[in-house]
């Protein structure tokens, strides 16, 4: 086995991983796989921020602890129904996580003492995923649209 077909078999499948292909020439198997795996990263990254909400509110009673748990639980439901129901409003609010996540890096992490190479980073990461957040609503709105069989060439 080649390196060639190594990538193919278990890092690049088209119809799992099909993140460079245009919207317009997805099926809605690879949609849905794509939503599938946007909406996990999401919710294991919100359910991890809610626990540690719940965590600073019930340990230090931190009242900001309480909305940033219930935003983490609005956008876990928000990626559940954009997963399960293609709902645009929840693709619509899922949409406000990396806008949301770069907020709270600017006025917690960016003011922190990071090397500067630290703060690229999470700005970059935050603009890729806002980036990629605009492909998903892209993908949910035309869901109804795209062909059940193999991809447009």
């Amino acid at each position: 086995m080649d390196l060639q077909d190594f990538v193919k078999k278990y890092v690049w499948d088209d119809e799992k991983t099909p993140y460079f292909r245009s919207v317009k020439r997805l099926t809605r198997k690879q949609a849905n796989n794509e939503l599938y795996v946007y909406a996990c990263f999401l919710i294991l990254i919100f359910l991890a921020g809610e626990l540690v909400a719940i965590s600073r509110w019930t340990n230090g009673g931190e009242t900001a602890a309480v909305l940033i748990a219930v935003y983490s639980s609005a956008i876990i439901f928000g990626a559940l129904s954009m997963w399960r129901g293609k709902s645009l409003w929840g693709a619509w609010l899922c949409l406000t996580a990396p806008v949301t996540a770069f907020v709270n890096f600017y006025f917690d992490g960016l003011q922190a003492e990071l090397e500067t190479i630290d703060k690229y980073f999470l700005i970059i990461f935050c603009l890729l995923w806002l980036r990629y957040a605009v492909r998903v609503l892209s993908i949910v709105r035309n869901y109804g649209n795209m062909p059940q069989g193999k991809p447009i060439e």
